[in-house]
C-alpha cells in the first residue's frame, strides 16, 4: 500500500525513494514516527532519553524503529477507560 503511494511520478526523489526502502524493510526514521504518532521528533528524543517510549535501533548516527517495536509499544500503551460507575467522587 506505501509502495503505491511512493511509485513513479515526480514525488520519486531519493528521499522519497529512502523512505520506502525503510519501510520495506520494517523501519521508520524519528520523523516518520513522529509524523505518525503526531508528536514532534523532540519528545521522541526525550523519551529515548528517559527509557519512553518504543526500543529503537541507532545505525551511526541516525535513530531508527523497528515496526514490531513500534507495535508492541502501542499494544503495552492501550489503557481501558474508566468506569464511570465507580468514580463516585
Amino acid at each position: 500500500m506505501t509502495e503505491a503511494k511512493f511509485a513513479g511520478g515526480t514525488g520519486n526523489t531519493p528521499a522519497t525513494q529512502r523512505a520506502v526502502t525503510r519501510h520495506n524493510i520494517g523501519l521508520l526514521n524519528e520523523e516518520d514516527l513522529s509524523n505518525a504518532l503526531g508528536l514532534t521528533t523532540n519528545t521522541l528524543r526525550i523519551w529515548r532519553h528517559t527509557g519512553k517510549g518504543p526500543d529503537f535501533v541507532k545505525v551511526g548516527k541516525s535513530i531508527f524503529y523497528r515496526f514490531v517495536d513500534i507495535t508492541e509499544w502501542l499494544a503495552n500503551s492501550v489503557r481501558k477507560p474508566r468506569d464511570e460507575a465507580n468514580t463516585s467522587g
